[in-house]
């Protein structure tokens, strides 16, 4: 994790660091943290399949219920088009 989060720090803009970091969380155990970073992720790579999915496992490891939620989950499972796309923007807004 620490040379996760320097890699983060080294390279703001960098997605798949956003995933590293994001993920390492979720194998901690820590799907808040980990929401935080594939959320990054997505909004800067909505189409990003890998990074749409990591997003949903954290949400499900949240184990959130609320309406936006499961709108978020049929999203991100959707296919990425321009439209789904903005709709998951939009819903992690």
């Amino acid at each position: 994790m620490d040379y996760a989060q320097q890699a983060r720090k080294a390279l703001p803009e960098m997605t798949e660091v956003l995933d590293t970091v994001g993920y390492i969380y979720l194998a901690k155990k820590s799907p808040q943290d980990a929401y935080g970073a594939f959320r990054e992720a997505v909004l800067k790579n909505s189409s990003d399949r890998n990074y749409r999915s990591h997003l949903l496992a954290a949400i499900e490891q949240m184990g959130d219920r609320s309406a936006t939620a499961e709108s978020l989950r049929t999203a991100l499972r959707e296919e990425p088009s321009e439209e789904n796309q903005e709709l998951v923007k939009k819903l992690l807004q």
